[in-house]
Formats: structure tokens, sequence, C-alpha cells
């Protein structure tokens, strides 16, 4: 990190504010379940960053990602594994326990205010399938590239993306689109585009869903999130 650090001791609160820029380099985060790689990059660059607390929010005006590697799986069921990395929280019952109901206190508290003005990837990674398929279709994506703007907690918020890579030696991929990231269930639009993928890497697919494999073929595939 190289930032600077303001502390005021104010009532009620006291006042925190950082402001600066900061580096996270050589991630690896893995699933517990099956041990492959979840999320990894070389460097994740943060520049234009203002935190502060009390009043609280969080602004960033570019995150640079460089190198990053993703596992995106949509299940048979359409659940996708973003959904799972969370860890269970504990029964209701124990959670009653230990801390008893307060009706005059909200239940849910308000999201931490974040806003990032645009997210840039480099030479990514992304090991994308969808299950749900009648034809279930997966594919490593390299060489990703793109941008993501307007990510926000607020609830109104729109982030869009377009991202492009390359399938193979010839084929290629593209997603573009919104979402509402603190309530992707409720809004998403997102196309995803390949283009002249050569499918017989795909062969361990399709021989365990459709008991056939690809000896010679080449695929365009559109689908609509």
């Amino acid at each position: 990190a190289d930032s600077s650090l303001r502390y005021e001791p104010k009532e009620p609160k006291p006042q925190l504010s950082l402001t600066g820029r900061a580096k996270i380099g050589n991630l690896l985060l893995k699933e517990e379940e099956t041990g492959d790689r979840f999320l990894a990059w070389k460097e994740l660059a943060a520049n234009g960053l203002d935190l502060s607390l009390n009043p609280d929010q969080l602004e960033i005006k570019e995150i640079r990602l460089s190198e990053p590697g993703a596992k995106i799986t949509i299940f048979k069921d359409k659940s996708v594994n973003l959904a799972k990395i969370r860890k269970k929280q504990e029964p209701a019952e124990t959670a009653k326990a230990a801390k008893p109901d307060k009706p005059e206190e909200k239940q849910d508290s308000p999201p931490f205010p974040v806003n990032i003005e645009r997210v840039r990837l480099e030479k990514g990674v992304i090991d994308f399938a969808d299950f749900s398929l009648v034809l279930p279709f997966a594919a490593k994506i390299e060489q990703t590239r793109g941008i993501v703007t307007g990510i926000s907690t607020k609830k109104e918020s729109r982030a869009n993306l377009k991202l492009d890579g390359r399938v193979g030696e010839f084929g290629q991929a593209r997603a573009e689109g919104s979402l509402a990231p603190s309530a992707p269930k409720k809004f998403t639009d997102i196309r995803v585009s390949f283009r002249n993928v050569e499918m017989p890497p795909l062969s361990p697919y399709t021989a365990t869903f459709a008991g056939r494999i690809i000896s010679s073929c080449k695929l365009n595939l559109d689908l609509e999130y």
C-alpha cells in the first residue's frame, strides 16, 4: 500500500480516512470441495482509493487485474458455483439463543457503501461451463480482456461489462451486458457468444452426457442470461 491515513477522535464516533493506492499480488483461492482454482491473479492494483469510516464509504477509481484466473460453473439445476463459496450460517435456533430478538432493531443492516468506477482485465483465463444446457458445454477462455464499469452497492446501480477472449487456436468468446451488483437474481442481462470453437476437445463432456465423442466439428453458440 502507498496511502495516507487520517484519524480524528470526534464525537459520537471517531472519523478515519485512507487515500492512495494498494496492490495485492499472487493470489490463489481454491474450492474446498474440489481443490480446483476458484479465483487467482498475478496482481490486483487499486488506484484512486478513498476509504472513510463515519461517514462510511469506499470509492475506487480503477482496479486493474493482471493475469486473472476464474472458474464459472452453471450446474444442471441452474445454480452457480459463485453462490456456493460463502460459509453456511449457524442454525437459527443457535443464533436466537446467543442473541435475543430486539423488535426495535433492524434485522438487516445496509451494506457498506462501495463504488468502483471501472475494473480492467488483462490476459485472463476463465474456465466456463454450463451443464444446464441440453448438450452441456465447457470451454477454457484465454487471453481474456475487457472492462467492467459502475460496480456499486446501491440498489438501483447497474454494472456494465464487455469482455472478449480466445478459445483454442481460432475460437473467440465474448460477453457483454449489465447486471445489478447488489441483486443479480433480480436483474441480469448478459449475452455470451462463442464463435469458431473446435468441438473435439469437448468430447469428454459429450461422451458423458450424450454418449458420443466428436471427431470433427466447429461450434457457434449464443447464450443469454
